[in-house]
């Protein structure tokens, strides 16, 4: 692998997925609790087999309506992240996986 601007080894990409009415009080949660750290917000489509929480529309669309997060940081400050997160929305429907970050950086020249 030839990568030119890597990050630190020990940075993961935390990415949670939530109901569209979560995304506010989620952006509001993240904003006072990254420190000055960024992340991406994005509307996508959930898909599944389970059925449970859907509606008609979304049953016959074959798909769940979601906002999915990306924050990236690094690999020691997850389990706080997600136990602050757990603690702020507990039972809310927020799905989350972590990935390992190979390489970031900006592409811009300045």
């Amino acid at each position: 692998m030839n990568v030119t601007n890597p990050t630190s080894a020990q940075d993961v990409l935390v990415v949670l997925t939530t109901s569209p009415a979560l995304q506010e009080p989620v952006v509001d949660w993240l904003l006072e609790h990254l420190d000055g750290g960024g992340f991406t917000g994005v509307p996508v489509a959930g898909h599944s087999s389970r059925l449970e929480g859907l509606s008609a529309a979304e049953q016959v669309s074959g798909r769940q309506q979601r906002y999915q997060f990306q924050v990236q940081m690094p690999v020691e400050r997850a389990e706080g992240f997600l136990t602050g997160l757990r603690e702020a929305f507990a039972g809310a429907d927020i799905r989350y996986w972590i990935m390992p970050v190979l390489a970031g950086g900006s592409l811009r020249r300045d």
